[in-house]
């Protein structure tokens, strides 16, 4: 049980035993609150009048400033795990003393002093139980923390509460009910000791706290430079006023009904008892239900409003019946009523207006939000007290007054308090709107940039050599100053003397200066004269290519009729060194020679590099040959790539047509292109992009519909695939609002739906209502919603009229779903998991399959097919080309292992390489080998690769990094180790997958890292 509610609030396992210490601290310091305010209280009012329990609020309200002052004085100062223990053990010092002075003297005085320390302790406790609750989990899991922490808070009151009336009723003495309140804090103190050794500051808590952070600020600064701020402490004073004056009132009369201080003590404890668990209840279902249905306005109106009604029927009632003792049956209705508002006051302060509260916080700045809302909730509160008691000792004094006359200024406080309400969320909505303004700059802005990951493989150095070969021949060596991979300058030096390429002197010269270490130097220095020496070309190479390599070393420009020689020869090289000549001399005719070689594979990373050394000046050409052969998928991501690091307005606005492209991946990657380069719309666009993000509604929408109906059928592994291709989208619709509108509000949208709680939803709702027009606003609102499925398809229907009734019918939908809705895995993920076709309509969806351009559903439709009726596929087996049916064929009669199948592959890659799209990976598992046996295992294959070995009867795998100069080793560690060696992958694949995905190098390089070499 435990566990189950860690892990709903996001708590690592390491964070368990800090998470369930803080929690035992929640529960005792709720014991010692509930067990010192009904004592302190109890024990006054035997004594004391209503008179003096005003004086009593008003010196407690200046003690409370003071002892907050000091708390306050001391946070600032000292670590915070050791102020939490200090804290705590101060209070628990003072209540002990205030209970053995209690025990020892018999004085009234004792017992005023008790009761004027009441608010100050329980103030600064609660007050250090959030500092420790802030201190142990980062800020996306501290808020729900918060949300335990309180309920903790709360069980503790209520077990004291059931508590006090037995030991009451066994003869346990009311005053040592303030023991049990000071042993419970000792017991949080003693807690907090232990669980400060243990704990570690969470990121995101103090080192992420932004710069210029205060943990408090002067009460003076709230008043007179924020309105928001002044409007809120407002607020929170006519609350706390009208709060004692209810408590003011009911007191007096329980006092009358209960002259007793034991048979006071027990009443009201169940009384606090029940107020506490409505507020449980409030806190857990109430406010979001209110929050949802009618939104903050009404959570801050309702107080107030419930409030002044009671209170105005409470004065009738007390006009008309009588209030007085002796009036039986007017003071019993009249004291039901005081009860009921003293029950609504407490209950809806804690469950309501905390809860709205803490959105209220949300538009402050990080740096001064937590200050602003530690002295509001704190300063704020106790200096209402003080007010509170100041004009109810000032208004008893007056001879005339009477009970009745309380009730009449309580109503004018209330009225005042429900105006004041209206014009707080007046402010808070100004408050939103002006906190999702951009910030003005200060000074030259300037641009952090993100340190690059160090790779030390030896696959990496290779591939970004290739990659940046055409810069350092054109004098450009900015990657030295990026890279320490010593592969990288090996391979310079291994190429620069291999081939006799003069074009890598000037990065040889480089290498050969101080910043490189001797052995470095002596190679680079070697080769240079070396190739001083001898400056003819390689035995046996092109004279072509050999006349290219010295043109490229040259200073003068070459003759267009070489170059284009140079391109219509066969040889990859000799194209390469061509778009080369092409890329150094600048011979911007020539680009779209350059651009056709996006579409040679072997040579688009080169073309690229050229392409990017032109900047603008390419741009038109770019988008000329997209619109010719955007049948090649790889060319087009390429050509949006380098668009989008390109100024023009005109190309941002080609890239943005591309958003209603056919391709799901192109769309994807060119509103990541604009998300990313700040593209903003124009106003004639904003209408098309509303239509577009309605769209992408609907299709989650549809989504959404698909991902109940299977979990109604208990179907995990769909589940798990839909549950992917639903986050896909809503990372797309995200995407589409932070292009749309403010790429800052939408920032924080994202931040607070992460959190997950109703605040940060509703809080993210908001902002969305200022800045999304009101043609999608519902239908965003709707889906960002945390609510359940249910719920949220019902107001998505109002839109999007999806239903889906029967299971099969969901899967056929899936299989016929167009391939830019739902991906190509997702499809053959489905095709795995039926067992056998039973629906007509399903076997047509099949064998239609057989026709699609994708392998991997090929494979997965004939298996289908055959383990349901071989018929099905014979039916259609004239119509399928040759080489496909001959593929088939072999699956059929079982000569191909499920390994060697493209699902089986992906499956095995995703497993390694974590954070790649599967359909991104069937490029990787089409070059992927499979073998079942160690003959002729490395014949064949190019100098790099990684092997993947399975021990017998094992799933288990291990990596191994081969290279063909080692390949008698690797034969001998394979017969030692006995292992079935089964996939292998040439480096060679993987450098272009890379090249057509270098959003994955991360992952790619990370795993190759892992390996072992």
């Amino acid at each position: 049980m435990r566990d189950r509610l860690f892990s709903l609030h996001g708590i690592e396992p390491g964070e368990k035993y800090i998470v369930s210490m803080l929690l035992a601290q929640a529960l005792f310091l709720g014991i010692f609150v509930g067990a010192f305010d009904i004592s302190a209280h109890s024990l006054f009012l035997s004594v004391y009048n209503e008179k003096n329990l005003a004086v009593g609020y008003f010196v407690s309200g200046l003690t409370g400033m003071i002892l907050l002052s000091g708390y306050f004085f001391m946070h600032a100062r000292v670590k915070l795990r050791n102020f939490v223990f200090y804290n705590l053990f101060f209070v628990a010092v003072i209540t002990l003393a205030l209970w053995v002075i209690l025990r020892n003297v018999h004085s009234s005085l004792v017992l005023f002093i008790v009761f004027i320390m009441l608010g100050p302790l329980n103030i600064i406790s609660v007050m250090g139980l959030r500092s420790a609750a802030g201190s142990v989990l980062a800020h996306s899991r501290g808020n729900r923390l918060f949300a335990i922490t309180d309920t903790a808070f709360i069980v503790g009151i209520i077990f004291i509460c059931l508590l006090i009336p037995i030991i009451l009723f066994l003869g346990f003495d009311l005053r040592n009910v303030l023991l049990i309140s000071a042993v419970s804090v000792f017991i949080s103190a003693f807690l907090q000791a232990i669980a400060a050794g243990r704990q570690v500051p969470a990121a995101g808590n103090t080192g992420n706290r932004p710069e210029g952070f205060k943990s408090t600020i002067s009460l003076l600064n709230i008043f007179r430079s924020d309105g928001y701020s002044r409007i809120m402490a407002i607020f929170i004073v006519l609350s706390v006023v009208s709060a004692f004056f209810i408590q003011y009132l009911f007191l007096a009369l329980t006092r009358q009904q209960f002259p007793a201080a034991v048979d006071m003590a027990v009443f009201l404890s169940l009384f606090t008892g029940g107020i506490v668990i409505l507020t449980l209840l409030g806190k857990l279902m109430l406010f979001s239900y209110l929050l949802r249905r009618y939104g903050l306005r009404f959570c801050l109106a309702i107080s107030p409003v419930l409030l002044a009604f009671f209170t105005a029927v409470a004065i009738i009632v007390g006009l008309a019946l009588g209030y007085r003792l002796e009036t039986a049956s007017g003071f019993l209705i009249f004291f039901i009523l005081l009860g009921l508002l003293r029950f609504l006051s407490r209950s809806m302060d804690d469950s309501i207006e905390s809860q709205s509260f803490k959105l209220l916080y949300q538009t402050f700045d990080e740096k001064v939000r937590f200050g602003v809302q530690s002295v509001l909730d704190s300063t704020v509160r106790e200096a209402a007290a003080f007010l509170a008691g100041l004009v109810l000792a000032g208004v008893g004094v007056l001879w005339f007054i009477r009970l009745i006359h309380f009730s009449w200024i309580l109503l004018a406080i209330l009225l005042l308090w429900l105006y004041v309400a209206l014009r707080l969320y007046s402010a808070y909505r100004n408050s939103l709107r002006m906190s999702l303004q951009p910030a003005k700059p200060s000074g030259i802005p300037v641009k952090t940039v993100k340190d690059p990951p160090v790779y030390k493989s030896r696959f990496y150095g290779e591939r970004v050599f290739r990659l940046d070969y055409f810069n350092l021949v054109s004098g450009d060596f900015r990657v030295f100053e990026k890279t320490r991979n010593k592969f990288y300058f090996s391979r310079i030096i291994d190429y620069a003397s291999a081939i006799n390429d003069t074009n890598l002197i000037p990065a040889l010269k480089k290498m050969n200066t101080a910043r490189f270490d001797g052995e470095t130097r002596k190679q680079s220095a070697e080769v240079i004269n070396n190739l001083n020496s001898n400056l003819t070309g390689r035995s046996g190479e092109n004279d072509r290519i050999s006349s290219a390599r010295k043109a490229l070393s040259d200073t003068r420009m070459p003759q267009t009729t070489g170059i284009l020689r140079l391109l219509r020869e066969k040889s990859l090289e000799s194209k390469r060194h061509a778009i080369y000549l092409i890329g150094k001399f600048r011979l911007s005719d020539m680009l779209p020679e350059v651009c056709e070689c996006l579409n040679i594979q072997g040579l688009e990373a080169d073309a690229a590099a050229v392409l990017r050394a032109f900047g603008s000046t390419a741009s038109e050409e770019l988008v000329r040959f997209y619109l010719v052969s955007s049948g090649n998928i790889n060319s087009s991501k390429t050509i949006i790539r380098l668009l989008s690091h390109l100024p023009q307005s005109e190309d941002s606005g080609f890239l943005f047509s591309r958003l209603w492209s056919n391709s799901r991946q192109l769309k994807e990657l060119a509103l990541q292109c604009l998300r990313d380069s700040n593209f903003r719309l124009t106003a004639e666009d904003r209408e098309r992009i509303n239509q577009l993000i309605s769209e992408i509604a609907g299709i989650i929408t549809w989504t959404l519909s698909a991902r109940r109906f299977m979990e109604k059928n208990n179907d995990g592994i769909l589940l798990n695939e839909i549950n992917k291709e639903l986050n896909r989208w809503s990372a797309f619709l995200l995407n589409l609002l932070t292009v749309a509108y403010d790429p800052a509000a939408v920032t924080r949208i994202r931040k607070n739906l992460e959190f997950e709680t109703v605040e940060s939803v509703h809080y993210a709702h908001a902002i969305i209502d200022i800045i999304v027009d009101e043609s999608v606003k519902a239908k965003v609102i709707y889906l960002l919603d945390i609510i359940p499925d249910d719920e949220k398809l019902k107001n998505l229907k109002r839109f999007y009229p999806v239903e889906i009734r029967e299971y099969d019918r969901l899967l056929e939908e899936i299989l016929n779903r167009d391939y830019n809705l739902i991906s190509i895995w997702t499809k053959a993920c489905v095709l795995r998991k039926i067992r056998e076709i039973k629906d007509p309509e399903i076997a047509e969806s099949v064998i239609a399959l057989l026709f699609s351009p994708e392998n991997l559903l090929q494979e997965e439709a004939v298996r289908l097919l055959a383990r349901s009726d071989i018929k099905l596929y014979k039916s259609v087996y004239s119509r399928i080309p040759y080489l496909t049916r001959r593929h088939l064929d072999r699956i059929i009669e079982g000569e191909i292992d499920v390994k060697e199948l493209l699902f089986d592959k992906v499956e095995f890659l995703r497993s390694c390489l974590t954070g790649i799209l599967e359909e991104e990976l069937l490029l990787l598992a089409r070059k992927m080998v499979y073998y079942d046996n160690q003959k002729d295992l490395l014949e064949g294959l190019p100098n790099g690769y990684l092997l993947w070995s399975f021990e017998n009867g094992s799933r288990d795998s291990s990596a191994l990094i081969a290279y063909s100069s080692r390949r008698d080793e690797l034969m001998g560690k394979i017969a030692a180790e006995r292992n079935s060696w089964s996939y292998i992958l040439p480096f060679k694949a993987l450098d272009e997958f890379l090249d057509h995905n270098p959003d994955s190098t991360d992952s790619v390089m990370g795993y190759i890292e892992e390996c072992k070499s």
